[in-house]
């Protein structure tokens, strides 16, 4: 698997992370969806980065982060 493919892979795999969350915060109700404002935010953020970044991180980081399950909740726990 070349390089292009392994971010290809790596950004799809985040995508799906973010939609995925999206369908649960949008089933909460509004009042905690607001309480959880900060987290969404930094989850957001979290996300963005690591697809703004994926291009240039090195292929074996992103063969170990493709195999951790909730990339962005491992990042965001971290955070």
């Amino acid at each position: 698997m070349g390089e292009d493919e392994i971010v290809k892979l790596f950004n799809a795999k985040i995508k799906l992370e973010r939609k995925q969350y999206r369908k649960r915060v949008l089933q909460l109700e509004p009042e905690k969806i607001y309480q959880r404002a900060y987290q969404i935010n930094c989850r957001e953020n979290i996300a963005e980065t690591l697809l703004e970044k994926s291009s240039e991180m090195k292929t074996d980081v992103l063969r170990c982060l493709l195999v951790l399950p909730n990339v962005i909740q491992f990042f965001y726990a971290r955070w």
